[in-house]
């Protein structure tokens, strides 16, 4: 009798605990109103179901799911992304969440675990969307450095342009692997009215990257002409190179 409930509870103990699913709900109809306190809160392999409206990026350190919940997600980052130190044994899986502004973006550094990210998309707005104060670019849209096999699916990366004018690429891969399907990246569009040459669409540095059916494009240069008859005149500008891939 002893023996039976011993490997009872040495059953027991070795079954895997349910996945928590937690509801994010700006407007307050779910667990959590922001990701930073439902990152915070969730377990590993829980689920974070996130509906519709603007949230504050968060640190992602165990394998968790991001969601957007609806068929037609409208969920809109206004910080930073970043996925950080995922264990060899974890995953963690991101669809539908995109980003309000061009200036920042998804960072995924130093993982051993499996990352996957689908139909990641910038807003429509994020062109003209003014960032907080003193906020600018200051690294590609997509950064992802010393990371086992990470995927995208589905996504869309334009490149940024900080303040100081220096460009940067829609997406940075170093040192690690990378399987892209269907994903858009693009280099920032030279100033108007500037002979401001077009930036970098990718770019990848002793690394693996695996391309299917996605489009990586060079930043147009600014026109040529006359602009409007301002002084200086515009001259043209070169566009920029679609990829640059040293030891990849």
């Amino acid at each position: 009798m002893r023996a039976l409930l011993s490997l009872v509870l040495i059953l027991v103990s070795a079954a895997p605990l349910r996945a928590a699913v937690w509801i994010v709900d700006a407007a307050g109809g779910g667990d959590f109103t922001d990701l930073p306190a439902a990152v915070a809160a969730a377990a590993p392999g829980d689920r974070l179901l996130v509906r519709d409206g603007s949230y504050r990026g968060a640190r992602v350190t165990r394998g968790l799911h991001l969601i957007a919940s609806s068929t037609t997600p409208l969920v809109e980052l206004e910080s930073p992304l970043m996925i950080e130190d995922l264990p060899v044994n974890e995953r963690v899986l991101v669809r539908g969440i995109g980003f309000r502004s061009c200036v920042f973006g998804l960072s995924v550094v130093r993982c051993a675990g499996a990352v996957t990210i689908e139909e990641m998309r910038m807003s429509l707005l994020c062109a003209v969307f003014v960032p907080p104060s003193g906020m600018t670019s200051t690294a590609p849209v997509l950064r992802i450095v010393d990371c086992a096999p990470v995927i995208l699916r589905g996504c869309s990366f334009p490149g940024s342009r900080a303040s100081s004018g220096r460009d940067f690429p829609g997406a940075e891969i170093v040192r690690s692997t990378v399987w892209m399907y269907d994903v858009v990246i693009f280099g920032v569009s030279g100033a108007a009215c500037a002979g401001q040459v077009g930036g970098l669409g990718l770019r990848a540095s002793q690394s693996s990257v695996l391309l299917s059916g996605c489009r990586i494009l060079g930043g147009s240069g600014s026109s040529g002409g006359a602009c409007f008859q301002l002084d200086p005149p515009c001259y043209h500008a070169d566009g920029g190179e679609a990829c640059d891939a040293p030891g990849t």
